[in-house]
C-alpha cells in the first residue's frame, strides 16, 4: 500500500496523470490504467488497491 501512496501523491502533483486517468470513464480499464501508470513509474500498485481507493472515495462521498 506505501507504492499506492506514493503514486496517488504523484497523480496530486502531476496534471498530466490526472488528465490520462480522468478521461478513463469505464471502471476495470480505469484499474488497469492507474496500474499500469504505477508500474511505469516503478511502483508496485495492485488492483486491489485502486479499487479499495476507489470504493473508499465512493463511500466517502455517499457519507456527505
Amino acid at each position: 500500500m506505501a507504492d499506492f501512496t506514493r503514486f496517488r501523491t504523484l497523480v496530486f502533483a502531476d496534471p498530466e496523470l490526472q488528465e490520462q486517468l480522468w478521461n478513463e470513464l469505464d471502471r476495470d480499464a480505469f484499474v488497469v490504467l492507474a496500474v499500469g501508470l504505477a508500474a511505469a513509474r516503478g511502483l508496485q500498485v495492485t488492483r486491489t488497491d485502486v479499487e479499495r481507493a476507489l470504493e473508499t472515495g465512493r463511500l466517502a462521498l455517499l457519507a456527505r
